[in-house]
């Protein structure tokens, strides 16, 4: 298994093309059997969250953008997003 040493940098993730990024490189380095597929099932789950939060967040600026900045939350469906 590949593991970075202390003097290299920390994957960094800013958006969802870093998430896909690591999850191609996480399926290829299973695939390859470098990495074991537990591990790789945590590092996948990460990615679904970021990927769920950065939904999220485009559909509360969505809502703040359509209310001029005024957000209506009984109008909003909340449990939706939750």
């Amino acid at each position: 298994m590949t593991t970075l040493t202390d003097d290299q940098p920390d994957v960094q993730i800013r958006d969802s093309r870093d998430v896909i990024v690591l999850v191609s490189d996480t399926i290829n380095a299973v695939l390859k059997g470098r990495i074991d597929p537990r591990i790789a099932n945590n590092v996948l789950l990460k990615a679904v969250d970021q990927g769920v939060l950065e939904e999220r967040l485009a559909e509360l600026e969505a809502v703040v953008k359509r209310n001029d900045h005024q957000i209506d939350v009984d109008s909003y469906d909340l449990e939706r997003v939750a």
